[in-house]
C-alpha cells in the first residue's frame, strides 16, 4: 500500500519474566500483563487526536509481538531529554494544545485515564495534528468514577494531589 507505519517490538519471554508491583489493582503482575492492558485500550479508541493502532502481530518463532500504529514523522511535541530545548512557535502550541484536549476529553468519554500525560506522549502527525500516544500505563475506569490512589506516570508530569496517600479523580489530574 506504500503506507508507513510505526511498530512498537515487545520481547515477550523478557516481559514475561519481569514482576512489578501495581498500586492500582494491589498485587503483583508481570510487564507483559501491561502490553496487553496497552493493546485492550488501543483497540477500543478511533479518534484523530489519539494514536491509532492497525494490528498486532505475535511471532512466537521469534518471542516478539509487534504493535502496527500510525507514524507520527515530525515526532513529539517536545522531547524532554534534550531540555532546555528552543520554545515551540506559538501558533504550533496553541493548535497542538487545542488538539491534546480534545484527543483527551475523547479518551474520558471512552472511559480512559491516561495517567502519563507529557510532551514526549504527544506527537505530530503529518498533517501537523497533535496525537496522544503511549498507553502504557493507562487505565479503564469502567463505571463514571475515577477514583485513584497514586500514580504509575512520569514523576515529573504528576498533579501534585497523587502524591498524597488518600483517593484522587484521574481525570482531573490526566488535565
Amino acid at each position: 500500500t506504500d503506507e508507513t507505519f510505526a511498530v512498537k517490538i515487545f520481547k515477550v519471554s523478557l516481559l514475561k519474566r519481569r514482576r512489578i508491583w501495581d498500586n492500582q489493582d494491589h498485587g503483583f503482575k508481570t510487564a507483559f500483563d501491561d502490553v496487553l492492558r496497552e493493546i485492550a485500550i488501543m483497540r477500543r479508541l478511533s479518534h484523530a487526536n489519539v494514536m491509532n493502532m492497525h494490528d498486532i502481530v505475535d511471532d512466537s518463532g521469534a518471542n516478539k509481538l509487534y504493535m502496527v500504529m500510525d507514524y507520527c514523522p515530525r515526532g513529539a511535541i517536545m522531547e524532554t531529554e534534550s531540555m532546555p530545548c528552543a520554545p515551540l512557535p506559538l501558533d504550533d502550541a496553541r493548535a497542538w494544545f487545542a488538539d491534546s484536549v480534545v484527543g483527551l476529553e475523547y479518551l474520558h468519554f471512552q472511559g480512559v485515564i491516561h495517567y502519563d500525560l507529557k510532551p514526549d506522549n504527544i506527537l505530530i502527525n503529518a498533517n501537523g495534528q497533535a496525537v496522544i500516544s503511549d498507553f502504557g500505563v493507562s487505565r479503564v475506569h469502567a463505571t463514571r468514577s475515577d477514583k485513584a490512589i497514586g500514580s504509575p506516570g512520569t514523576p515529573t508530569y504528576t498533579a501534585p494531589e497523587v502524591w498524597g496517600s488518600g483517593t484522587y479523580q484521574a481525570r482531573l489530574a490526566d488535565v
